[in-house]
């Protein structure tokens, strides 16, 4: 709600600056700016992206746990997926739906909420993956079939 009334607010504002330009004489048309309100309600609609990125976390913080939690330097075989996989796919793709079923919001912003939980995920798997070592042979590979399945379809998965 927060992110569509300051994209409404934005829109009528211009919309207001512009009808005021029209009405004022031609030498204080120059004088008349908004920016100051337009960059007020820019920034509200960032602020609400972040907070919707942050439910995207918290929704995907325990598979992010039982990730760096488990043993990799004594992992032995590399099966399909790790366990973790399946709910953290399944956390992001919840937390972008609810949204896009419930928040009813522009194009724009969908896309940039993706770009920003994309962003947001690729810094936190590589985080965690640091956090991982010691990783044997077996648990690299594990780790790379884990990046290739989760990774290269975040950004599938915020558009699902």
């Amino acid at each position: 709600m927060i992110l569509n009334t300051a994209d409404y607010c934005l829109t009528t504002t211009t919309q207001l600056e512009d009808r005021i330009r029209q009405r004022v004489d031609e030498g204080l048309r120059e004088k008349v700016s908004f920016d100051t309100a337009r960059e007020a309600f820019i920034t509200g609609a960032n602020a609400a992206i972040r907070g919707l990125v942050k439910v995207t976390e918290a929704e995907s913080d325990l598979s992010f746990r039982e990730m760096v939690n488990t043993n990799w330097a004594d992992l032995e075989n590399v099966g399909d997926h790790s366990g973790y996989v399946g709910e953290m796919r399944r956390g992001i793709q919840d937390s972008i739906r609810d949204v896009m079923v419930t928040g009813g919001l522009r194009e724009r912003y969908i896309r940039t909420l993706c770009d920003k939980v994309v962003e947001w995920f690729g810094g936190r798997f590589i985080e965690a993956v640091i956090t991982c070592r010691p990783i044997c042979e077996a648990g690299a590979e594990q780790v790379l079939f884990t990046a290739n399945n989760v990774d290269s379809r975040c950004y599938w998965m915020c558009m699902c």
